[in-house]
């Protein structure tokens, strides 16, 4: 799933099609994700240049995996359903909780399975985040009634996307 989602918003981005079977391809999907982690980088600096420290524990990154999280190098945490491969070089694991981000009437809820793979909704802490963050969302579902979270004025949301002046998907990333 989460590969399907870098995929789309590669092609969305730049018009390419899509050939699994092409080394042109994957030459140019692999060229195209270190671009974005580059341009995550400037992100990082964007956010912190207008004051807003995101290399904070108490901050969360919400649903990216290791291909396009921003945050891996930082004490930010990440929550994803995507864990797999974030934790190499020396991450902190402490920080990676795996689980689906929900919101309900704006408060914050974990979809996570249990040893026997049922799911189960767990609330989140008042105090354990004052920040959710996430970037260049897959779509609109995945920050759908983040607005309620910021709404309620007890917890802050930051929601930010970036690229290329010449993608083509730029207008509906706006």
């Amino acid at each position: 799933m989460y590969f399907n989602y870098l995929l789309d918003q590669y092609r969305k981005a730049t018009g390419n099609v899509i050939d699994l079977n092409s080394r042109v391809f994957l030459d140019d999907f692999s060229l195209w994700l270190k671009d974005m982690q580059n341009k995550g980088k400037i992100y990082i600096k964007f956010l912190d240049d207008v004051g807003l420290e995101v290399d904070n524990y108490f901050i969360a990154e919400i649903g990216k995996g290791k291909s396009d999280t921003i945050v891996k190098d930082l004490e930010t945490t990440i929550i994803t359903p995507y864990p797999e491969g974030i934790e190499r070089d020396g991450f902190n694991y402490s920080r990676l909780i795996t689980a689906n981000f929900k919101v309900y009437d704006g408060v914050v809820a974990l979809m996570v399975k249990d040893n026997k793979g049922n799911k189960i909704l767990d609330t989140l802490s008042p105090s354990m985040f004052n920040t959710f963050m996430t970037q260049n969302p897959y779509s609109p579902k995945h920050i759908m009634y983040w607005d309620e979270i910021h709404n309620r004025g007890e917890k802050e949301i930051i929601l930010g996307v970036f690229g290329d002046i010449h993608d083509k998907d730029t207008k509906y990333k706006l």
